[in-house]
């Protein structure tokens, strides 16, 4: 992601800071799973369609107009955060 972020604290009071200016190499593009604190969001691949009808967050993994409810697609997200509603404030 290029461009500025707002100044302030980010999650675990990271801070908020310009992105640097320069050339960035990506070396790949691929699917990445973290089995740890940010096991959830690691499974959403970078640039996935995300809608939301009637408070459901639904979720086009692969951007092909395959459209599925976030928690079909990866259940825990309902174990995690209860109910439909708040895995919408999440976005």
């Amino acid at each position: 992601m290029a461009g500025f972020r707002r100044k302030g604290s980010g999650p675990q009071d990271m801070k908020c800071l310009p992105t640097e200016s320069g050339r960035f190499v990506i070396a790949k593009i691929e699917r990445h799973i973290s089995y740890g604190k940010y096991a959830l969001w690691s499974d959403i691949s970078w640039g996935a369609g995300l809608k939301f009808v009637n408070d459901v967050t639904h979720i086009d993994a692969n951007n092909r107009g395959l459209w599925q409810k976030l928690t079909v697609y990866r259940p825990i997200w309902l174990t995690t955060y209860k109910n439909e509603a708040a895995i919408k404030k999440l976005f």
